[in-house]
């Protein structure tokens, strides 16, 4: 296969991909009041299946439909609301507690939430949690939807969040498939470490991992001693193999983000545990299993990290009655999720011309440096506003080359000697293909 004529490919695509100028015309804040930040808010108040709000009544926990399990949630919750928020979720680092180590809501978020952790237990054995928005959107078209997330923890394969919406009783789309990519990272190796990250905490702090709540001292000391009884037993990687340096010692290898160090743990039962826990595992939204262009299997989505951050897709279509379903499962303790505020805007189409692949109306070197970064990616990267099609490769360079310099107001400097050695790249490849 040839190469595509430059000049002969920009022809063929100057039909621009557009995107949003975008104003808010509905919503859910998700506080239960009437003010909604100003904007309608659904025609049909969110309804939480099943609805584990849980609040305070004269000084006494009242729990939603998870009688037994105090700590697992689903439902609206607040720092500042007269409702339980488990201590795991309240980042109290800036205030009461300096050295806090896990946490979401900071002391500046003053507002209801939805929170999800550890939806199954034995009041709701399948996990499967749910909740339903509807909006009217009569007359409204370029619809696009958002909401801020946030999450912290270990998360697992069956921890998921999917955001579909239908028109007008219409078929079913999604607009955030929400998971976990539990693949090894290369740069530390352990097949059980999964993806490390940092977190971030309102003090300014980082970690890389937190102090398990659970771990018992007394006990581990039991477990050391010989005196704990047949409920007590040495950690099942504490073998003197793999990493651990002495046999059933009480010390076992974890890898951390910055590096492996052995650390204490025990068995009690069926439950494991250790002293520390690494941050590993994270949510990403519209993840991928493909490789990206540094060759790391991990999802190319975008990072949930546990500060809040704006998501947002496109709603397509248009029509009267919008609803928007919440599918989830949160199956672990200490794995939290929060999101707030969802936002329909309706924008304005927004020429944009091929090869400006980041969006800011001009094809130039922060273009460039994208398709350098991400030639050979099997998947356009979902960064990429101005995407087209995948892979990476001789149609996304045809359309840089024939629009370079578009938008900019002064003289362009010709393409760098790299994009020159990647077209020289890219037709040893083409010829090799013959």
């Amino acid at each position: 296969m040839k190469i595509t004529s430059v000049m002969a490919f920009a022809a063929a695509t100057m039909l621009a991909t557009s995107v949003f100028a975008a104003t808010p015309f509905a919503g859910d804040d998700l506080d239960g009041g009437t003010t909604n930040g100003g904007l309608p808010g659904p025609t049909v108040p969110a309804v939480f299946t099943p609805d584990n709000s849980m609040s305070m009544f004269q000084g006494n926990l009242q729990p939603g439909n998870f009688p037994g399990s105090g700590f697992d949630i689903f439902g609206r919750y607040g720092r500042n609301l007269g409702s339980f928020v488990p201590f795991d979720v309240s980042d109290d680092s800036a205030g009461s507690f300096p050295g806090d180590q896990i946490g979401i809501l900071r002391s500046t978020k003053n507002d209801a939430v939805v929170g999800l952790a550890d939806t199954v237990n034995g009041d709701n054995p399948g996990g499967s949690v749910s909740a339903v928005w509807t909006f009217d959107i009569s007359g409204r078209s370029n619809i696009e939807l958002s909401l801020d997330i946030a999450a912290i923890g270990d998360f697992d394969a069956s921890d998921f969040l999917r955001f579909s919406y239908s028109i007008d009783g219409g078929s079913s789309s999604t607009a955030f498939d929400i998971g976990v990519d539990q693949n090894v990272d290369p740069t530390f190796g352990l097949t059980d470490s999964g993806q490390l990250y940092l977190v971030t905490m309102e003090s300014g702090a980082q970690y890389d991992a937190y102090f398990s709540p659970f771990f018992n001292e007394s006990q581990w000391l039991s477990a050391i001693t010989g005196s704990g009884g047949s409920s007590l037993t040495f950690h099942p990687r504490d073998t003197g193999t793999n990493g651990d340096s002495v046999a059933m010692d009480g010390q076992v290898p974890l890898t951390f983000f910055g590096g492996t160090q052995e650390v204490r743990g025990y068995t009690n039962g069926s439950f494991t545990n250790t002293e520390l826990e690494a941050y590993k595992d994270p949510l990403y939204v519209n993840p991928t299993t493909a490789p990206d262009a540094t060759g790391n299997n991990f999802d190319s989505g975008t990072q949930i990290t546990n500060e809040f951050q704006t998501i947002t897709a496109p709603i397509n279509g248009t029509g009267t009655t919008l609803t928007i379903t919440l599918n989830a499962v949160a199956d672990g303790s200490l794995e939290y999720i929060l999101f707030d505020n969802l936002v329909l805007s309706e924008g304005d189409v927004v020429a944009l011309n091929p090869g400006d692949f980041n969006g800011d109306g001009k094809v130039d070197n922060g273009d460039l440096n994208l398709l350098l970064g991400n030639w050979g990616s099997p998947t356009v990267p979902g960064s990429w506003i101005n995407g087209f099609s995948s892979p990476v490769d001789n149609g996304e360079l045809n359309n840089l080359l024939g629009n370079w310099g578009f938008g900019v107001g002064v003289a362009v400097p010709e393409p760098t000697a790299a994009l020159l050695g990647l077209i020289a790249l890219a037709g040893v490849a083409t010829r090799n293909r013959r």
